[in-house]
């Protein structure tokens, strides 16, 4: 009987982190974003200055979406913007824009 309190506050402790895990991604947000431009790229909208255009670069789209949805960016998977004379130029790492080797 004395395991019961233990484990039931495991499993709250527990849903409690998928529960602020998920409010910090959302789907619906990056299947927005994929369906808004699946077909058209964003080249100026509304995550910045818009991103690099690579041709069929799935990978790219993919980072993307992800980004919407709230997956946060790291030292590894990054683009961010720099301006050269007020024009904006994205830099994306390889992660960013490159599959997976392998896969």
């Amino acid at each position: 009987m004395k395991k019961l309190p233990v484990i039931v506050i495991v499993i709250v402790l527990l849903q409690m982190m998928f529960v602020s895990f998920s409010f910090a991604y959302s789907n619906s947000q990056a299947v927005s974003y994929a369906d808004r431009y699946a077909v058209n790229p964003n080249r100026l909208n509304t995550l910045g200055q818009g991103y690099n255009y690579y041709s069929a670069d799935c990978t790219n789209f993919v980072s993307q979406c992800f980004y919407t949805g709230g997956l946060a960016q790291d030292s590894t998977w990054k683009s961010y913007v720099t301006f050269s004379v007020n024009t904006p130029l994205r830099h994306d790492s390889a992660a960013w824009v490159n599959k997976v080797q392998g896969i």
